[in-house]
């Protein structure tokens, strides 16, 4: 299938719809936004290296939430103003010379290109506003991937399929089962060693839904391998090429599950991939380590706008507002990205 024209997108798109996909060329980022009846090319964004060193920072004060809890209570003002000074260096970078071409959108789609994979666009910071407030944001590996996903029909109509495996580092899960046991009254519910990979290969292809809250690692060195834990075993990237997915979205609650390595032609590699290419057409997943307490009530409130009606991207951003309102630091709220159809 030869990749979609800007024709092509503006026909898949709804009117307050953008897309936003960006591109690099040389040392220097360009983007491309797409409406309905829009489009708009803006070729001298920020240089590469200015971009790669402003990532480095962010994931720099990622890293310091794995100290002890005391450091993280008593230092959590300068933690939070370090964080907001790269996520504003970000948006001054890659959305506030664009901006002004959002227009009435009210939904952006992300298309995200080499390193800019690893950014959590809608956490980026105006000085006042993150992306979130303003927009539902979700996110596409490419235009081609997005107009596949869209196509897709559904084929899981039955019940709810709740994976979970819980441990000592992750006590939350469980608070996160018994609530999604409320939400989804009919799901298959397997917890501990019986949420093995046998149960997600005899119910994925009919389930309506797929909640999967385990350890996820992404493995940088060998992207093939990063894993998610089932049971009693790793579930990697060759193991899910050969499943069949049909259910309407499949939430991945876990570590770093969003984590790709980005290779020739920003083909990515990780569990991502994997899923999208067993047949869901919308994929929760997590760009870094998360805190189980802040998506326990995160993946609830998600469920619960689902529940209500509300779209997926929609459900999405009211679950990180609502965790925001709690957890004022972007750590505990931004992991979470919707990949594929909003």
């Amino acid at each position: 299938m030869p990749p979609p024209g800007v024709a092509d997108v503006q026909n898949m798109l709804e009117s307050d719809e953008l897309l936003v996909e960006y591109y690099s060329v040389g040392d220097r980022f360009l983007a491309f936004l797409i409406g309905k009846n829009a489009f708009h090319v803006f070729p001298h964004l920020a240089a590469s290296p200015d971009v790669r060193a402003s990532i480095r920072g962010l994931n720099f004060q990622l890293a310091k939430f794995h100290l002890q809890p005391t450091y993280l209570k008593k230092h959590a003002a300068s933690l939070l103003a370090a964080m907001r000074h790269h996520l504003q260096t970000l948006h001054g970078q890659l959305i506030a010379p664009i901006a002004a071409a959002f227009g009435s959108s009210k939904r952006l789609i992300i298309v995200p290109h080499h390193m800019l994979h690893y950014v959590p666009f809608h956490a980026l910071f105006d000085g006042e506003n993150y992306l979130i407030d303003k927009y539902a944001v979700s996110y596409a590996a490419s235009a081609s991937v997005l107009r596949i996903c869209r196509s897709r029909k559904a084929s899981g109509k039955g019940r709810g399929l709740i994976l979970a495996v819980p441990d000592s580092l992750t006590p939350h899960i469980n608070d996160e089962v018994e609530a999604l046991r409320l939400l989804m009254p009919d799901a298959d519910v397997f917890v501990g060693e019986e949420a093995g990979e046998d149960k997600l290969r005899k119910y994925a292809s009919t389930a309506g839904k797929i909640h999967i809250a385990a350890h996820g690692v992404f493995r940088a060195d060998n992207p093939e391998f990063s894993s998610l834990r089932l049971g009693k075993n790793w579930l990697n990237l060759f193991d899910l090429f050969n499943l069949r997915l049909g259910a309407e979205i499949t939430t991945l609650s876990a570590c770093e599950t969003g984590m790709s390595d980005v290779l020739g032609g920003d083909e990515l590699l990780g569990l991502a991939r994997g899923f999208l290419r067993a047949g869901t057409p919308s994929l929760v997943v997590s760009l870094w380590t998360v805190n189980d307490r802040s998506t326990a009530q995160l993946m609830c409130r998600f469920y619960q706008g689902l529940h209500d009606g509300l779209t997926k991207a929609d459900a999405l951003r009211e679950a990180i507002l609502e965790v925001k309102s709690n957890f004022p630091h972007p750590y505990y709220w931004a992991p979470f990205i919707l990949l594929g159809k909003s």
